[in-house]
């Protein structure tokens, strides 16, 4: 009690120096936290508790020079920055430490005082504000984090007084939202025409995900805090109650509270804010991210889409409408927010376990809601979205090891659930399933040399898609990309020969959407770096060739047009004998004659290996006048027999 008097004397006494106090509490700081958290909770308890530590009376003195001075500031209304500043700093240099966490027990102990709670997290909260020291925001963007996160901390049993104050808590650090988006949107670098964030947007981001996150979970956590208080004992450690703090403190704090920080659809509130963040997510996401960066453009999507349905209601005079709007954003948010971190230790510990509550989800709903009312399949839809959404993201965070091992393990049943969603109608829907096969398939975020190996995982899954190019509907059109650039990166022609072999199938809708595969392939392989083999090139044509005669006029037509694509020394001789055969195959042919000399008129070579194509003995057949017209060159030749 001496000791508590010393103390309290120095603040009543007439005014020091300020150096004297500011070397004082500089000197109290330090010693606090470069303490091992264990002990300082010890002695933070024992002082409570008034138990005599002698043993760590240096410790002790700090601590009660620590809570005078923050008493003292409260009832002055001072600025804690002499406190605040440098328990930011600490966070920042013990953020990988397995021996951090002093910041977080000091702030957790002050926010057990009633009285000073208020003004030392507003105090927190206005840093973002009042500081333009990037540094500095850094560390308070991991503090602030840890701090909404304390139930994850390794220090998790010591933070009664956060845990007790969190709902109140929770409302002022809300009011950062905004702030931390505006730093958001400014944190980014150009680096090869991407933006990537910086280290000061990445912990904003964090931060931001970490606050909105906790809010869809206050109103639960409020019911949990009313239970708690009206059935359990109080088990916090007792503060020191300076008797220097006048009682108006109090009730101004309790005021405040209730007149400030009660409020509703605190979330709904900064859903621009939510849009904004979202948008720079999904910039950062465009270099190595491809399927976290689709799941993102969906998310995107559905935001705005609220906002356009729900955000021309009132509280007041549209409650229902407008706390429909606020249920939907809250539900689905506290789900996305957690695939969203940039940086989560504790990812990798729990991702199987929501992988495989997205596809249960997805097959529930495929199951009990595909016949029934409308508003049945409607609600089964827009879940399903969800759902689709969730495994975008989720999947789209692995890395590569970890991706192809998910894909090892559970590969066949995510093509399984997947494959019947593109027979949606929902664009939606099928641009999510499309964008999944297409990263086990293509792995877009590989480098060419990697892409261009034998995949287990595309070998699994490509006979699913290939018979999805059965039947000639939105299914079908919803694969053809991606089996068409499958094809071109596969280093063996296997997947090409399948889709050729659908070319002479009776089915006239293989064959048609088999064209547009082709058609496809053509295209990427004429831009690509690494062309097709030329065994492959060799097999198209000849099959092309044999279209030429095909029953449906569709598909002969396209033969012609793409037959020109290919390299003619591999087919023109065989196509010149199929213009002078009398059946349907000779349109066809001179269609494809003519597309080849259009295309390749500023290649001489070509002409005269088409010359000397006519001039075998097998093709001089009585013409007279046949005309082949190929700007700039026209070309009249006679035949006399």
């Amino acid at each position: 009690m001496e000791e508590e008097a010393s103390v309290e004397f120095l603040w009543k006494s007439e005014p020091q120096p300020e150096s004297i106090v500011s070397v004082t509490l500089s000197r109290a700081i330090t010693s606090l936290l470069s303490t091992r958290p264990n002990k300082l909770h010890d002695s933070i308890s024992r002082l409570s508790s008034h138990s005599p530590s002698p043993s760590t009376t240096s410790l002790h003195d700090s601590l009660l020079f620590f809570h005078s001075y923050i008493t003292d500031a409260a009832n002055h209304n001072r600025s804690f920055d002499q406190l605040l500043v440098p328990i930011i700093h600490s966070s920042l240099k013990s953020k990988n430490s397995k021996h951090g966490g002093q910041a977080i027990i000091l702030l957790n102990w002050i926010f057990q005082d009633e009285l000073i709670f208020v003004p030392v997290a507003e105090a927190l909260a206005s840093i973002i504000t009042r500081k333009n020291d990037r540094y500095l925001l850094f560390g308070w963007c991991l503090l602030l984090r840890s701090i909404v996160d304390y139930d994850s901390s390794v220090h998790q049993s010591m933070l009664s007084g956060i845990r007790e104050r969190y709902s109140d808590l929770l409302k002022i650090l809300s009011t950062c939202l905004h702030d931390l988006a505006g730093i958001v949107s400014n944190e980014s670098t150009l680096q090869d025409g991407f933006e990537l964030p910086s280290r000061l947007g990445v912990s904003a981001a964090d931060c931001f995900l970490a606050i909105s996150g906790a809010l869809t979970k206050a109103d639960k956590l409020q019911d949990k805090k009313l239970k708690f208080n009206t059935k359990a004992k109080d088990q916090a450690i007792t503060l020191i109650q300076s008797p220097t703090v006048d009682k108006k403190v109090k009730s101004d704090s309790k005021s405040l509270l209730m007149s400030k920080f009660e409020r509703d659809y605190t979330l709904w509130h900064h859903l621009d804010d939510l849009i904004c963040l979202v948008q720079r997510l999904l910039s950062w996401s465009k270099k190595s991210r491809f399927l976290h960066g689709k799941g993102l453009e969906q998310v995107l999507k559905w935001l705005e889409e609220i906002k356009d349905h729900y955000g021309s209601f009132q509280p007041e005079a549209d409650s229902n409408a407008f706390k429909t709007g606020d249920l939907l954003l809250s539900s689905c948010w506290k789900h996305y927010y957690l695939l969203l971190h940039l940086e989560d230790q504790k990812f990798s510990q729990h991702y199987k376990e929501l992988l495989d509550q997205y596809l249960s989800g997805i097959q529930y709903y495929m199951d009990n809601h595909a016949s029934g009312s409308a508003d049945s399949k409607d609600s089964g839809l827009e879940t399903t979205k969800f759902f689709l959404n969730c495994l975008c993201l989720l999947l789209g965070r692995l890395d590569s090891k970890r991706f192809e091992s998910t894909m090892s393990e559970i590969g066949m049943k995510i093509s399984r659930i997947l494959v019947p969603q593109l027979n949606c109608t929902d664009e939606d829907v099928i641009v999510g399933a499309v964008s999944i096969f297409k990263a086990i398939i293509l792995k877009p975020n590989h480098s060419q040399e990697d892409a261009l190996i034998n995949s287990r995982q595309a070998n699994i899954v490509m006979p699913f898609l290939l018979h999805l190019l059965d039947e000639q509907d939105g299914t079908s059109r919803a694969v053809i990309m991606l089996i068409a650039e499958y094809c071109s990166l596969c280093i063996d022609d296997m997947c090409l020969m399948e889709v050729l072999k659908r070319l002479a199938s009776e089915n006239i809708s293989q064959r048609r959407n088999a064209m547009d595969v082709i058609a496809e392939i053509l295209h990427i392989s004429l831009a690509s770096k690494n062309p097709l083999p030329h065994s492959a090139w060799q097999e198209t044509a000849n099959t092309l060739l044999e279209r030429l005669g095909d029953k449906d006029i569709w598909i002969r037509e396209q033969a012609s047009k793409l037959l020109p694509m290919i390299d003619p020394s591999l087919y023109l001789l065989d196509l010149v004998r199929l213009v002078y055969s009398p059946d349907e195959n000779q349109s066809p042919a001179s269609d494809a004659i003519i597309g080849v000399l259009k295309r390749h008129n500023q290649n001489i070579e070509i002409i005269f290996l088409l010359v000397d194509c006519l001039k075998l003995p097998l093709l001089q057949i009585s013409f007279t006048n046949i005309c082949l017209f190929s700007n700039p060159f026209i070309i009249r030749i006679n035949f006399m027999k």
